[in-house]
């Protein structure tokens, strides 16, 4: 699941698990995260993307095009 690949490269290296923790307490304190929030939270971000640049989720889909090029 894209979850499960998110998560799967945080499990070893325990300071990227800090900082993330941490910018997630910080962003959301005891309230819910709201959209605001999320564009707020660049290690996330950071992360999202390097685990989708890992494991893409659409890896091997070509385009045709509607003309013979």
């Amino acid at each position: 699941t894209p979850l499960l690949l998110l998560l799967l490269p945080l499990l070893l290296p325990r300071e990227q698990q800090e900082t993330l923790y941490e910018e997630i307490l910080r962003e959301t304190g005891d309230s819910a995260v709201d959209e605001a929030g999320l564009g707020r939270m660049k290690y996330l971000r950071a992360c999202l993307q390097e685990s989708q640049r890992l494991a893409p989720a659409a890896s091997g889909i070509s385009r045709r095009t509607q003309v013979r090029v």
